[in-house]
């Protein structure tokens, strides 16, 4: 596993782990657990009060933007954030991409029934009103997007920008055209990278070449000269929406349309011939169910028999340990029925008028030291956007008189995608300062939104490792833990290898 760390020494608390000693905790750390920390992210002699974090926010970027890691290491939770409403929030913002935030001395997993619940609110939050600063950005992208106009970030390689439109940039373009000449001769993406590693060409970003930056470039429709925005949607980018702008031949061409269909064929061919390989059995409670016996973990299992010329598949859950030469004689559980079992009382609780009901106490009883926070933070980060854009501003001049690089250009994409970041927390944070609870009718749209993002056996897991903490096998039982609960709730078994299960509430 690939780690950023995170240090913070504040000058006003001196008998706080120095900054070299958190370094050496963290490694410690990721040496016992197979983690290796790519790079550290510092910020010193900060007070309480006045801490811009500047390295806090290039950290959140970065692994947001770069994708590079799967977890953030600190050594204490209040280093990564002092307030409560300021660490749920960027932790939602590491979850969004699938990185964990790990604390070596105070594990995250132990926080409260009631901060997960806040987080899960938070998370909705957050996407709910930060709709309307996308709609001014989105308006303003279209209007660019119609005239061709380069649009932010790190253009593709083979074209510089000159007065926001596309040119070639002829020494980038060769490297174009080798890949796909390449890739049309038979070349894997993995094959061309090393190739071109080994003749020290980089990426626009100036890293060596991988797999899936091969990919890229052979999918981008700009090397013939179609401009295209809009064209997919985050969950999936293979469904072209419906407000999507597409002009052809509106940029320079950089390889030929035969080419870009000889290309696509093959990719196409490709894609079919490797598709019976990756049929997977998604089992939804992988990693949530727990022996009690031996401790082990409940994994899934799939057997296959042959009747009459007809296949047969059984898939069920078993520990670890099962079969084990005097280890472990825990019952195996029916996979589909324990599953069905599981999603129904889910849905339960996220429709169910009573536990709704509850679920606004809790959170309205955090919701209250949240806005307190929000309102002391309001007034640094307007100045902490307004500093982000005199940067920004800078830099664009510094372009604008000729001076323009790779790395000027990073600098600049940078430095917007961080103050996108400050408005959109600053967006979040006004919102709950001028409201003094949280709506039960948003609530429920939160709530919803769960139900509604279910549409796939991988969404379905995703709500499901949300709200299970975990699940127990006894002999004659399950106990399964809600992350929001202190209390699980018992279902019996009916018997060994299949689960007929009736909840009563039971009391540890």
């Amino acid at each position: 596993m690939l780690a950023y760390g995170y240090c913070r020494y504040s000058s006003d608390l001196q008998n706080e782990a120095s900054i070299e000693q958190q370094k050496g905790e963290l490694e410690e750390y990721a040496k016992r657990n197979n983690i290796t920390i790519i790079k550290y992210y510092v910020d010193e002699a900060k007070t309480a009060t006045k801490d811009t974090r500047e390295s806090f926010q290039d950290l959140i970027n970065d692994a947001c933007k770069l994708k590079k890691v799967q977890a953030v290491l600190v050594w204490k939770t209040d280093r990564f954030a002092r307030k409560a409403m300021d660490s749920l929030y960027y932790r939602n913002q590491l979850a969004k991409h699938d990185i964990k935030l790990i604390s070596i001395t105070q594990p995250i997993d132990d926080a409260t029934p009631e901060g997960k619940l806040m987080a899960t609110m938070l998370a909705g939050m957050d996407e709910y009103y930060s709709q309307n600063l996308a709609s001014n950005i989105k308006r303003a992208l279209k209007a660019n997007a119609k005239e061709s106009l380069f649009n932010g970030g790190i253009p593709p390689l083979g074209y510089d920008i000159k007065d926001k439109k596309y040119v070639i940039n002829d020494y980038e373009a060769t490297i174009v055209r080798a890949i796909f000449e390449m890739y049309t001769e038979g070349y894997s993406l993995i094959d061309i990278a090393i190739k071109l590693n080994s003749k020290g060409y980089k990426t626009k970003r100036g890293t060596e070449f991988k797999k899936y930056s091969i990919q890229s470039i052979l999918g981008n429709e700009k090397y013939i000269g179609n401009y295209i925005f809009n064209k997919g949607y985050k969950d999936n980018n293979k469904i072209n929406r419906t407000d999507i702008i597409r002009n052809e031949n509106s940029i320079p061409a950089i390889i030929t349309k035969e080419m870009f269909e000889m290309v696509k064929s093959k990719k196409e061919s490709n894609s079919k011939n490797t598709a019976q390989y990756k049929a997977k059995n998604v089992y939804l409670l992988s990693g949530l169910i727990k022996c009690s016996k031996c401790g082990g973990n409940y994994i899934g299992h799939t057997t296959k028999k042959i009747k009459n010329e007809k296949e047969y598949k059984s898939s069920f859950y078993q520990c670890t340990n099962r079969n084990k030469l005097g280890k472990c004689d825990s019952i195996r559980l029916k996979k589909d029925e324990l599953e069905k079992y599981i999603v129904n009382l889910i849905y339960k609780r996220l429709l169910d008028t009573e536990e709704v009901n509850k679920l606004i106490e809790q959170i309205n009883a955090i919701y209250k030291n949240m806005r307190n926070e929000s309102i002391e933070d309001i007034d640094d980060l307007k100045i902490r956007i307004k500093n982000k854009q005199n940067e920004i501003d800078n830099i664009v001049n510094a372009i604008a008189s000729g001076i323009s690089s790779p790395t000027l250009l990073s600098n600049l994409e940078k430095a917007e995608d961080i103050k996108a970041m400050l408005e959109k927390e600053l967006s979040l944070k006004m919102t709950v300062s001028n409201n003094e609870s949280i709506s039960m009718d948003l609530i429920k749209k939160v709530l919803q939104k769960d139900i509604d993002a279910i549409s796939s056996k991988q969404s379905l897991k995703n709500v499901i490792q949300k709200w299970i903490k975990k699940i127990e096998v006894h002999s004659d039982c399950l106990l399964i833990y809600f992350n929001f609960d202190n209390e699980p709730l018992c279902s019996s078994l009916r018997m060994v290898a299949t689960v007929g299960l009736e909840p009563t509430t039971c009391r540890v």
